[in-house]
Parts: structure tokens; C-alpha cells; sequence
């Protein structure tokens, strides 16, 4: 309020008891009255991050490939190179997470889940081949990728992330994945 309107509602000419009460009710007001905030929205590459996280938890690999750790591993230059920082030394059933980005073809092996990025595109067939013989849960976000032969693609739909699933190729490489991703995808390549 400017202090004009204050004069004319007469807030100055209060004894001094009334005004503390009166700034005490409006300092309580302002307490109570939950403040808007302007906070951006998490990126999509943060949105996948963790959704990548999140598909530990409907994934099995071969019990051959237990380890006491899962290695979410990026492959090619990607905007999400920087949010894998957000899952990485989480936890997924007593196993840490290691997260290791811009890795080498002759690396994938010791990967549990690798997302390809855009860069290496020219490369995919030849990822996608090393990832089925070394059951790696591939993941990617271009037009195409599971009718490659990846495993889940993230796509953008209405401002939101989502994802499809190519169950065929996932079996192939020796993964489960829960009926439960599989009714959440928005599609699914069963044969």
C-alpha cells in the first residue's frame, strides 16, 4: 500500500499497540499464505536421467551378470552427458550406480544400461550389435531407434518425456523387462 492509502485508512494516526498488532497480523498473514515461486521446470535431459533410474527397478538381466554395482554408461555427445550427475552413487537394491559418460565402443561390455547419443548415430547399428551379445539395456531418444534395434526410446509428447519399449530385441539380449514398463510404454515391438 503507498502511504497515502495508509493515511487515509488512518493506520498512522493508531496508538502505537494497535499498529504492532495490526503489522503483527499481516507479518502472520504473509507467513501463512504459501508464496509462489518461479522455479524452471527440470530440463527433459534431467527428466530422462531419472527415468533411466527408475527402469532399474523393472529390469532383470541375466543372473550370469549379477555385479554389486550397475554401470549406466553414456556413448556420443548428448545434452544428457550433464544430468546423469543427478543418479550418480545412487543406490538400486544394495548396488551402487556409477555413471560414466562418453565412453569407448570397446567399453559398452562392462555397461548395464547405455544411452547412445545423437552423435553416434553412424555407430548405432554397431552398439546396439556389441549391446545384444553383452545383454546391455540400450536406451536412446531419436526417431527409428527401437526399429534399429534399441531397447527403449524416450520421445516427447505434449511437452512431456515418454518412452517406447522393443521388447523382441530386449528378450534377444537376455533382459526382462516387468509387464508393468511394458504397460506404461507408450508402444511396444513384441515380435
Amino acid at each position: 500500500m503507498k502511504l497515502n492509502n495508509l493515511v487515509k485508512l488512518g493506520f498512522l494516526r493508531l496508538p502505537f499497540k494497535q499498529k504492532l498488532i495490526w503489522i503483527g497480523i499481516i507479518t502472520i498473514v504473509f507467513i501463512l499464505c504459501p508464496l509462489t515461486v518461479n522455479a524452471e521446470p527440470p530440463k527433459s535431459s534431467e527428466v530422462k536421467a531419472v527415468f533411466i533410474y527408475k527402469f532399474l527397478k523393472f529390469v532383470e538381466w541375466p543372473k550370469t551378470l549379477e555385479k554389486n554395482e550397475i554401470n549406466i554408461c553414456t556413448i556420443g555427445e548428448d545434452e544428457i552427458n550433464n544430468s546423469m550427475d543427478i543418479i550418480n552413487s545412487m543406490k538400486h537394491e544394495q548396488k551402487t550406480i556409477n555413471i560414466y559418460k562418453k565412453i569407448k565402443k570397446e567399453d559398452i561390455k562392462n555397461c548395464s544400461v547405455i544411452f547412445i547419443g545423437k552423435t553416434e548415430q553412424k555407430n548405432l547399428k554397431e552398439i546396439l550389435g556389441i549391446s545384444v551379445e553383452n545383454s546391455v539395456l540400450t536406451v536412446g531418444h531419436e526417431e527409428g531407434f527401437i526399429e534399429t534395434g534399441g531397447i527403449i526410446n524416450f520421445l516427447i509428447i505434449n511437452n512431456r518425456v515418454n518412452f517406447e519399449i522393443n521388447y523382441k530385441v530386449a528378450k534377444e539380449s537376455g533382459i526382462k523387462i516387468s509387464s508393468k514398463l511394458l504397460r506404461t510404454a507408450k508402444r511396444v515391438i513384441k515380435e
